[in-house]
């Protein structure tokens, strides 16, 4: 055997993980129906119940969150509202004292995001909103679905 023959090839695979949405941290000890309500009454917004977010936790036990959506097919864009707690545990621990996340897809500016934000602290049952960096989140694929 030649010496150029035993030389083996490694490919590695790089994967681009751009995430095409946007989180906002929600606190509010209210009731998910409740904080609903006050948002479509705050921002103007229609969001509809749909199917809970199931997820497996490590022992195979069935986790569920509320999930809540909004779509504004004129600008291309959706939000999601999903509780970050359940009775069997937290959807994203490393924020575990957030009691929602609204995650919103599409094309929007970063005035866009602030807007929102601006117009959630304003709402009376809402104790705080601000800005989740995607990209610092290590279970954020526990969210890459969430429109499934």
């Amino acid at each position: 055997m030649k010496d150029h023959e035993k030389i083996k090839k490694i490919h590695k695979l790089k994967i681009d993980e751009r995430f095409s949405f946007r989180i906002i941290g929600i606190s509010s000890h209210e009731n998910d129906y409740r904080l609903i309500w006050a948002i479509n009454s705050g921002l103007q917004l229609s969001f509809f119940k749909i199917s809970n977010l199931k997820l497996n936790d490590k022992l195979g036990n069935i986790m569920e969150f509320s999930r809540y959506l909004f779509e504004n097919e004129t600008l291309q864009y959706s939000y999601y509202i999903i509780s970050n707690l359940c009775p069997e545990g937290i959807l994203i621990p490393e924020y575990r004292t957030i009691d929602y996340f609204m995650l919103i897809k599409g094309s929007f500016s970063e005035g866009f995001i602030e807007e929102t934000i601006r117009k959630l602290k304003k709402i009376g049952i809402i104790s705080a909103a601000f800005p989740i960096n995607v990209n610092s989140v290590k279970s954020i694929k526990r969210l890459m679905h969430v429109d499934e």
